[in-house]
Formats: C-alpha cells, sequence, structure tokens
C-alpha cells in the first residue's frame, strides 16, 4: 500500500465499500441464476443480507467515522499502519464470511466482529478525549449495529432472526442521525450560494424527537416484527419523517445531484417504514419492504456521501455532473426494482436486474472516485 493511501480513512475503506459492494452483489446474482459460488453455511440467504448490512456498511461507515470524527474531536487522525491494521481486519472478515461453511462458526463471529468493534472502539475513545458528547448517539447506533450482528450468528445465520433486524436498525439509526445533519446543513450551504430561497434551521429538540421517535419504534419491531401496532407505529413514524425531510427544501437542489442524492436516498427511510408498516397491516411478506430501507436508505445515502466526501478530502470541486447523476439513479432504480420483483411473474429476473443496477452504481464509483482514494491530495473536511 502507498503512503497516501493510508493518509485519512475514507481511501481503503471507500474503495473497499465500493468493491466489496460489485464483489458481494455479483455472487449473490450467481447465486439467483443457480451458480452455487455462496458458502453453504445454513443458506446463501443469509450470507447475502449480512454482507449487505454488515460487510458493506462496516467499510462506508469506517470510511466515514475515521475521517469525520477527528475534525468533531479535533483529535489526531488514524493513519499508517494502524489505518493499514483495520483495512486488514475488515478483509478478513470478509474472507472469514466467505468460509463460513468451512470454518467454525465462532471463529468466523470472532474475525467477522473484529474490525466493527476495533473501529467502535477508535470513535468512542476519540469522542471522550475531545469531549464531543453530542456524538455519542452515533456511537450507540454503531454498538446497536455491532450486537446485532452478534446475535446474528447467535440465531445461526437466520435471515428472519433478532441479530438481523437489530443491526438495521442500528444501520437505519446512524442514517437518520447523521442523515438529519448533513441533509439541511449542506442543502442550506448550498441554496445560500447559489441566492436560492433559503430553509429554517432545524429545532435541536424536534431532531431528537425525530431520532428518539424512529429508534423506539425500530427496537418494538425487533422484537414484535409481525405486531399490528407495531405496524401502525412504523406508517406514523414514516409520515414523520416524510414531514421532516419537506422541511428542508429538496425540490430547489434538482440542478445540483451531491444534494439532491441526500435528499432522495433519506425519502426512502420513510418510504421503508411506510412499507413495512403496511406489509405488517396486510399479513404480507416484509422482504421487498425492507429492500426501500437497505437498497434506497442504506445504499443511496453512502453512496452519496462517500462521492462528496471523496471530492471535499482529495482538492475535487463540490459538484458533480451527469457521469456521476447516473450512478445515483441506478442504484435507485435498484431499490425500486427489487421491491417489485415481489409483485411480478418474473421475480428472478427483477432480482437480477436490481442486482445489476446496484453493480452499475458502485462500479461506476470505483472508476471515478477510484483514483481520488489512491493519490490524490486532502484537504479540509466537508463533513465538519
Amino acid at each position: 500500500m502507498s503512503r497516501p493511501f493510508l493518509t485519512l480513512g475514507f481511501r481503503p475503506f471507500f474503495l473497499a465499500a465500493g468493491l466489496w459492494a460489485v464483489v458481494a452483489m455479483g455472487l449473490w446474482i450467481c447465486t439467483l441464476l443457480g451458480w452455487p459460488v455462496l458458502p453453504a453455511w445454513l443458506d446463501p440467504l443469509p450470507w447475502h443480507a449480512h454482507e449487505m448490512v454488515f460487510g458493506y456498511l462496516y467499510a462506508a461507515l469506517a470510511g466515514f467515522l475515521l475521517t469525520a470524527a477527528p475534525s468533531w474531536t479535533g483529535q489526531t487522525p488514524l493513519r499508517g499502519r494502524r489505518l493499514g491494521g483495520l483495512a486488514l481486519l475488515w478483509v478478513i472478515g470478509r474472507c472469514a464470511m466467505l468460509l463460513a461453511g468451512v470454518w467454525p462458526v465462532g471463529l468466523v463471529a470472532l474475525l467477522d466482529l473484529a474490525m466493527p468493534m476495533a473501529l467502535a472502539y477508535q470513535t468512542g475513545r476519540q469522542i471522550v478525549a475531545g469531549r464531543n458528547w453530542r456524538n455519542l448517539s452515533v456511537l450507540g447506533a454503531v454498538a446497536l449495529l455491532v450486537l446485532g450482528d452478534a446475535l446474528f450468528f447467535f440465531d445461526q445465520g437466520d435471515a428472519q432472526g433478532h441479530g438481523l433486524r437489530l443491526g438495521l436498525v442500528g444501520a437505519l439509526v446512524v442514517t437518520t442521525v447523521v442523515g438529519g445533519r448533513i441533509v439541511p446543513n449542506f442543502t442550506r450551504n448550498w441554496l445560500k450560494k447559489n441566492n436560492k430561497p433559503p430553509i429554517s434551521e432545524e429545532a435541536g429538540a424536534l431532531s431528537i424527537a425525530m431520532n428518539c421517535g424512529f429508534l423506539m419504534v425500530l427496537l418494538i419491531w425487533v422484537v414484535l416484527p409481525d405486531n399490528l401496532w407495531v405496524g401502525l407505529m412504523l406508517i406514523a413514524v414514516g409520515l414523520a419523517h416524510f414531514w421532516r425531510l419537506s422541511r428542508w427544501g429538496g425540490l430547489h437542489t434538482v440542478s445540483e445531484p451531491l444534494i439532491w442524492v441526500l435528499h432522495l436516498s433519506y425519502l426512502f427511510m420513510p418510504l421503508g417504514a411506510l412499507g413495512v408498516g403496511c406489509a405488517i397491516l396486510l399479513d404480507a411478506p416484509q422482504g421487498a419492504a425492507l429492500h426501500l430501507w437497505t437498497i434506497g436508505g442504506l445504499g443511496l445515502m453512502t453512496l452519496g456521501v462517500m462521492t462528496r466526501a471523496t471530492l471535499g478530502h482529495s482538492g475535487g470541486v463540490l459538484s458533480v455532473g451527469a457521469g456521476t447523476a447516473t450512478l445515483y439513479v441506478a442504484v435507485a432504480l435498484a431499490a425500486l426494482l427489487r421491491p417489485l420483483s415481489s409483485f411480478v411473474a418474473a421475480t428472478s429476473a427483477f432480482q437480477v436486474l436490481a442486482g445489476i443496477a446496484w453493480i452499475i452504481g458502485f462500479a461506476g464509483f470505483i472508476l471515478l472516485f477510484g483514483p481520488h482514494h489512491i493519490g490524490a491530495r486532502i484537504v479540509a473536511s466537508p463533513t465538519k
């Protein structure tokens, strides 16, 4: 690894996230087409669910936290051999999951959990050292993600178990907490710069209420995923976040993909809540609606943040053109095609198309932004 590659966390981890998004989805498509390439541990579905919720997200989250946390706390960022070691732990975790049918489950769990636990320790240490108590909520959401991963193995890889749902809750809470800060802030700055109508500040109490309400409902859903009252609560919280998003002025940002992608990705958060809530009320499978969260909310939000942070930290102009916008559209299309596959006769074909759209989005990210990760210069943080 070259020295510039290990100067800041976004470099190795955003590149790793993009590569794994392509590889993991490619392996899943092979399975859908009848080519048994995934590990024989229980069933390929748990592997796919785990690697999309945990494997991919660990890399994307590490790139963000290792880059943003030093700006939040004024601490020295992780770099050099220590950063390379953390990245290596992530690689070992992915290899362990691929060998889950060969290696003991306990060993696989230990190797998979090593990197996120080290990441949580590093982030927590910086938050405490910098007395940056405001971001303890982000650390708490990361802890939920890691706990869900541990429970996934305790559930013996059950794709419908408590562990995967709890991990998803942690991921969604990270997205709502971070998204609730950066989407309106980046929008407000862009509107001011381009002489557009301003948006008002969101009261801190409102932000806390929105995030806590979402968390509480999701935690109840983890325990009671089929309860009718939980379905109604999910619909209510979904409508609340629709209203929240409507106050952020997204319609004024259609000329800048770096901004509208954040609004579009956040839109999938209430869409997912409404979809899961309606599935519960109709006694229908929730898998289709869950992909609104995983592909649209998590996948598109992380892609948008990774492109913006990469440009900002490597000296690029914080504006993109049609090429990058196409990547966003591809992942958004995947988020719509995958749920649609549950309502059409050609289910597998639509699932494959959704997977291809996902791969186009992240393969394009690697091609367009990979050079920035390898050697471009670093400037001040745009996520501060």
